[in-house]
């Protein structure tokens, strides 16, 4: 039970043994008015004394003081303001007079923009003062490489089961000639006879199936890291699994909207442009985005949705690769991912997957816990008693590390101990 002390503060006994006051129960504590209050009280257990200790006693709380002010919101703002600000200068000023100029290079000059959100998680951890552990980019094979196999094969075999159902509905579309190719290397002044341009798409194809991944994932990661290494996390902390996915993955949609309005994916002139071309890129990270989350989620790590990226961008084209012409297909349509049919794997997985995390989220076990030291939790009395208020400690009097060795004493009563003043029965004998 609490005692009310002088100026509504709570019994400073309970304080001190790491007693769970509830916030409604607690005043607002200042230094000041704290130490003012009482100097030195005595605790059960054969009378021991015992010190009240500021937080300048340990100095990783006095740097977790100094940067209270920097909520997961406000870096959630930060890192979108400069990710957003960064792409959206680069893609609408400077990229498109460098595809006038060098319309060859136009791979390398799109794939640099995917290295901007790993940019800003740096420049936001530094900024903030927030640090790199616990950053959602280390491996984590251990126990969990199905994940990594499910990045790596899955997104191949929904390309090639929605190309499939794209082809069974508009079977006119598909030209085993392969024209698609043939124009395509043709507009690049290069020209391949039928034999040639399919032993092309063939070693295309298993190149894509057993490297692009891995050729893929130095700018993949940049994009990943960001999005589900970063973002992700920090919105699970705020909201539930399913708000969670559909507010990262329209981020990540709107995020390619300049893109978009150059023609990518979708092209140019279509009906509403570029608007519908921005909906419905926004409509394909919400799907894709969810089985991406759904690895990083379970492995604590964005390496795994880094592969699944890496594998979707090196097999994209394939259903394509078997249409007649570029002007014989609708992108919002099929047969690439981006298409409704095209993409109707991934929907349909990611309805599969939303139902699975929504139980894995009742039950407590959608996201890995951390790994190593971390997963201990702090005793008691080394938690903050008041959102706002500074921090003490409870340091045995006359020990050696009783003024200034900056590390809080681990032998205090325990909650609900024998003798301990966090004990209600030893309370009331008080």
């Amino acid at each position: 039970m609490l005692n009310g002390g002088r100026d509504g503060i709570a019994d400073p006994a309970m304080l001190i043994a790491g007693y769970p006051i509830k916030k409604a129960e607690l005043a607002e504590i200042s230094k000041e008015n704290y130490c003012g209050l009482l100097n030195r009280c005595k605790l059960g257990q054969g009378g021991k004394d015992w010190l009240i200790k500021p937080n300048a006693m340990n100095p990783n709380r006095k740097e977790e003081m100094m940067m209270r002010n920097w909520s997961g919101g406000k870096r959630i703002l930060l890192f979108l303001a400069m990710t957003f600000a960064i792409t959206y200068i680069y893609e609408l000023l400077i990229l498109p007079p460098a595809l006038e100029a060098n319309p060859a290079a136009a791979t390398y000059l799109i794939a640099v923009v995917m290295l901007f959100p790993a940019l800003c998680v740096l420049l936001t951890r530094l900024i903030s003062r927030e640090g790199f552990r616990d950053a959602w980019i280390l491996p984590h094979f251990r126990g969990h490489i199905r994940y990594y196999l499910i990045g790596w094969l899955s997104p191949i075999v929904l390309i090639i089961l929605g190309g499939l159902l794209y082809f069974l509905l508009f079977p006119g579309k598909f030209d085993a000639n392969m024209g698609y190719m043939h124009e395509s290397y043709a507009a690049a002044g290069l020209t391949f006879s039928a034999g040639e341009i399919k032993t092309q798409v063939i070693l295309q194809l298993v190149l894509g199936l057993l490297t692009a991944p891995l050729v893929n994932i130095f700018f993949t990661l940049g994009e990943e890291w960001g999005w589900r290494g970063y973002l992700l996390p920090k919105l699970t902390e705020k909201f539930s699994i399913l708000p969670t996915l559909l507010i990262s993955g329209l981020i990540w949609g709107l995020w390619h909207a300049p893109l978009i309005a150059l023609g990518h994916n979708y092209g140019l002139g279509y009906s509403g442009f570029p608007w519908t071309g921005i909906l419905a890129m926004c409509a394909f990270c919400l799907v894709v985005g969810t089985l991406f989350s759904y690895i990083t989620l379970k492995t604590r790590s964005c390496l795994p949705a880094a592969v699944a990226h890496g594998s979707l961008n090196g097999f994209a084209a394939a259903g394509i690769m078997f249409t007649f012409s570029a002007a014989n297909i609708n992108p919002f349509i099929g047969p690439a991912p981006t298409g409704i049919i095209g993409g109707s794997g991934f929907l349909i997985t990611a309805l599969i997957l939303l139902a699975m995390m929504l139980r894995q989220q009742k039950a407590g076990q959608l996201i890995a816990p951390p790994a190593g030291p971390q997963t201990a939790a702090a005793a008691p009395w080394e938690q903050p008693v008041h959102n706002g208020a500074p921090l003490y400690y409870a340091v045995r009097s006359g020990a050696a590390d009783a003024e200034g060795s900056g590390q809080a004493r681990h032998d205090a009563p325990q909650p609900g101990a024998a003798g301990s003043a966090a004990d209600p029965a030893a309370a009331e004998q008080e």
